[in-house]
């Protein structure tokens, strides 16, 4: 009798640690999806490392008043970083259907800006400078500042349109939502996340 009673003694504490344990747990289950996106307000997916290139030239070579042609030619290197990402807070959640015999909806759509730029960053005090002269590069000193520097930034976000970067950012970005969404959904939902026109969120 004492060992059923110890035993029956333990099965009773086993099913508390239990029960415990699953009180804890549905807080959690109990977050919706557009919370759980709202946490982050801006994910970023992407970083691209690149270096522009362009030229430039010495100062005018004069002689008695006249401008010469011959003037020292530069080639500057200079490093960069873009960083790609979305604006989670542009959002629009759209749910379709029934599960069977539950409240639960049996599609859930979330729709989303493309992933755009949120950091594009030249490294002028990293760059380097190379004279070009007779089809050979030396590397030299270069001082002056660079005036178009806005230019060079947007030279950088085509060469990464170029390269496909855009979508390879949507891509990672729907994997990481997709990741983050998944452990809210339950038994049945189907969950599709697509990137739409700024327009279509509007009324969001």
């Amino acid at each position: 009798m004492k060992r059923k009673f110890i035993c029956s003694g333990v099965l009773s504490l086993l099913m508390l640690i239990l029960f415990g344990c699953a009180k804890q747990k549905s807080p959690e289950k109990a977050i919706s999806i557009e919370e759980k996106i709202s946490e982050i307000s801006e994910l970023a997916v992407l970083r691209y490392d690149h270096t522009i290139m362009t030229v430039r030239y010495g100062d005018p070579v004069t002689w008695y008043g006249f401008e010469l042609k011959d003037k020292d030619e530069y080639l500057v290197g200079i490093p960069g970083t873009l960083k790609f990402g979305v604006d989670l807070r542009k959002k629009k959640i759209d749910e379709s259907g029934r599960i069977e015999d539950t409240e639960y909806p049996a599609e859930i759509r979330i729709k989303l800006p493309h992933c755009g730029i949120i950091s594009n960053e030249l490294h002028q005090k990293d760059r380097e400078v190379y004279t070009i002269k007779n089809h050979k590069l030396s590397s030299v000193s270069y001082d002056k500042p660079l005036d178009d520097e806005a230019k060079l930034k947007d030279d950088a976000v085509l060469k990464a349109k170029e390269k496909g970067l855009f979508d390879e950012a949507d891509k990672l970005a729907k994997e990481q939502i997709e990741n983050m969404i998944r452990p809210l959904l339950q038994n049945g939902q189907k969950l599709i996340i697509e990137f739409v026109k700024d327009e279509e969120l509007e009324d969001n």
